[in-house]
């Protein structure tokens, strides 16, 4: 809650349950976060986070869902391994539908 990204956050977790895709809410906020450091956390970029964070998960190549994550409170929990290849690859492509939509309304209502 005190990361200034519960935003972004809530739109991803809207996007995943309007797309059907297994994500589990911890590897998600964590992958957002190391996504985000670095940029505004202004609400008046939340549109330009939200479609930067779907533009990452989107990428054939340098896409964060295949970088390690590590749980911060347990070293030896490894977050990125909590989904399959098959299961990150799906993110990938209903990422890439969203963002050919280029549509708030499709995206995340």
């Amino acid at each position: 809650s005190g990361s200034n990204r519960t935003n972004e956050i809530k739109l991803l977790k809207i996007w995943r349950e309007l797309n059907k895709v297994d994500f589990p809410s911890i590897y998600m906020e964590y992958l957002i976060l190391n996504s985000l450091s670095g940029k505004s956390t202004s609400l008046a970029n939340l549109e330009n986070n939200f479609y930067f964070l779907l533009t990452e998960l989107s990428k054939d190549v340098g896409n964060p869902l295949n970088g390690r994550i590590d749980d911060p409170a347990n070293s030896t929990n490894i977050l990125s391994d909590l989904l399959t290849d098959a299961e990150k690859k799906l993110i990938i492509a209903k990422g890439k539908a969203s963002i050919a939509t280029a549509d708030w309304k499709k995206m995340v209502w």
